[in-house]
């Protein structure tokens, strides 16, 4: 639950809400904003994140309305602001906030500026009281930065404003009335809507829980020194993605600051895998790591024979040793103990191995670059079956497990259905002149691809009839996730497109400018994805 108070004042009468900070209590939003005639209004929002909400807030609420058609504020929230910062101006504290008051810009008579409040807790409580010198408030969690428009260039809807909660949710004060809208939140306590590895789960179905919006905006971009064709991962608040610059990067989903990097001796194509508060990679490096996910400390690397292109997958014995699950360029699949780096078997094929291996019910599944479909035991690490695909037919991506189904594109220009029990393809789709790389996207009845033919293809799960075609300017190489009713990929061309899932037709699209060869991840109505331009961009859902 939360509440929003709204009052009106002119910024030099502003009011102190000081009942709503109960215990340890969140945040008051101060913001001085415009009118038309440019006039200061200004709106005290106190927002509070507790079970039990305030009578007299929720009365408050009730009771306050605004006229002036200018009036729109949005406020974001995110888990914690990381760098507390000091007082700029003169403050008084009275031990439970730090205030600043209005800047030089805000005169007696007309205001021409948006003044935003500067707000910090204060560690010295009674100290502070009489005390103005805002060079001795030490400013402990940042509510607010001061910031200034000058006239002129006012914004119709205001940046968002980081405070320091993670489950309150976006607050929107409208034109008229006072309105709640709870957009989808970024962090949440259910792990189930991380996106922990390539794929979203060890089937690599590419299916995320929840539901995707039509319109997004760029919440931030992370900026590396290579081309990001690896795909990115989600889990504890964290996105994880490689570099060509040679290092796995982690930074907060929210804010997409560094959380810590670790360098390689080459460039990381291999998306990573979170599991047990570790997170593997590998790297053209030959070596697979094994980190401390919160720290990025290594725990373990083990050396290969060439590199490692795929990502990583898990698998559970029947006595509880987890073991991680990898193929590389020496043409093998490789099998380790996730907790010491050791060797538990090797599988060895006569191509290289490129793609994640999808493991479902202690049977591992992959193609290889040997024109075959390998089946293999978790347990044993010997083949279980095997399904010849044909001259040329080399498996460049990673296969996708449902029902009792493999689902893969090849090299032989075809997509294809294989039935695991009998080791015998059930349709084909395709068969044109263009190869298909992109892992596919497993939904109820539809299963969604990407072909060289630089077209995003959706077919019946039963028996590969088409559905849909959704044409780009480029090859469409990166794999497509389901999430919902919509369906979200990259394609060559620097686009990123979100379609609808049963008709293909497209709801929002953003021009990166440069190829998207990276599969996005897709986590709380947020996505994730890599680009050609050295960049990390996440798109946050825009509320109606």
């Amino acid at each position: 639950m939360f509440g929003v108070i709204v009052s009106r004042a002119p910024l030099r009468r502003y009011e102190r809400y000081e009942h709503v900070f109960h215990d340890d209590a969140l945040a008051v939003l101060a913001v001085a904003l415009f009118e038309e005639r440019f006039d200061c209004t200004s709106i005290i929002a106190a927002i509070v994140s507790y079970d039990r909400v305030d009578p007299e807030l929720a009365e408050r609420l009730n009771a306050k309305r605004l006229s002036k058609s200018a009036l729109r504020v949005v406020a974001g929230f995110s888990s914690r602001v990381e760098e507390p910062f000091r007082c700029e101006r003169a403050c008084q504290c009275d031990g439970v906030l730090a205030y600043s008051k209005p800047s030089t810009f805000c005169r007696e008579q007309a205001i021409e500026g948006c003044i935003v409040l500067s707000l910090a807790r204060c560690s010295r409580a009674s100290e502070r009281k009489e005390d103005r010198d805002c060079s001795k408030c030490p400013g402990r969690h940042v509510v607010a930065k001061a910031g200034w428009f000058p006239p002129g260039s006012w914004p119709r809807m205001m940046t968002m404003i980081s405070l320091m909660h993670a489950s309150v949710a976006t607050c929107l004060v409208s034109i008229g009335a006072v309105a709640i809208v709870a957009m989808p939140q970024n962090r949440s306590d259910d792990a189930t809507l991380d996106w922990p590895n390539f794929r979203g789960g060890a089937s690599l179905q590419g299916v995320a829980k929840g539901a995707l919006g039509d319109r997004f905006e760029v919440a931030w971009i992370l900026e590396t020194e290579g081309a990001i064709t690896s795909s990115p991962v989600v889990a504890g608040g964290i996105v994880y993605v490689g570099s060509s610059d040679g290092a796995l990067y982690a930074v907060r989903s929210e804010t997409g600051k560094e959380v810590w990097s670790y360098g390689t001796d080459d460039i990381i194509e291999a998306p990573p895998l979170v599991h047990g508060g570790r997170v593997y990679f590998g790297s053209n490096d030959f070596y697979m790591y094994a980190l401390d996910a919160a720290t990025g400390k290594l725990a373990w690397k083990y050396e290969t024979g060439d590199k490692i292109m795929g990502s990583a997958n898990t698998w559970t014995s029947e006595k509880g040793e987890l073991l991680i699950i990898f193929g590389s360029y020496d043409n093998k699949l490789h099998a380790v103990n996730a907790s010491t780096g050791e060797k538990c078997w090797e599988y060895e094929t006569s191509n290289y191995v490129n793609g994640t291996p999808a493991i479902e019910g202690g049977k591992i599944v992959f193609g290889g670059c040997d024109a075959v479909m390998h089946v293999v035991s978790a347990k044993t690490g010997k083949a279980t079956e095997t399904v010849e695909l044909g001259d040329e037919c080399h498996v460049a991506g990673s296969v996708a497990l449902a029902d009792g189904r493999a689902y893969f594109g090849h090299y032989g220009n075809e997509f294809v259905c294989v039935d695991l029990a009998k080791a015998a393809v059930v349709w084909r789709y395709g068969g044109g002149d263009q190869a298909f790389f992109s892992s596919p996207a497993i939904g109820q009845d539809k299963v969604v691809f990407g072909g060289r033919d630089r077209s995003l293809h959706c077919a019946k799960r039963s028996n590969g009839e088409k559905v849909w075609t959704f044409a780009t300017r480029r090859k469409v190489d990166a794999s497509p996730v389901i999430c919902g009713d919509k369906v979200v990929f990259g394609s060559g061309d620097g686009r990123l497109y979100v379609l609808e899932l049963a008709t293909g037709k497209q709801v929002f699209k953003y021009e990166i400018g440069r190829p998207v060869y990276s599969s996005p991840a897709v986590s709380r109505g947020w996505i994730y994805v890599g680009s050609n331009d050295k960049r990390l961009y996440a798109f946050r859902p825009l509320e109606r």
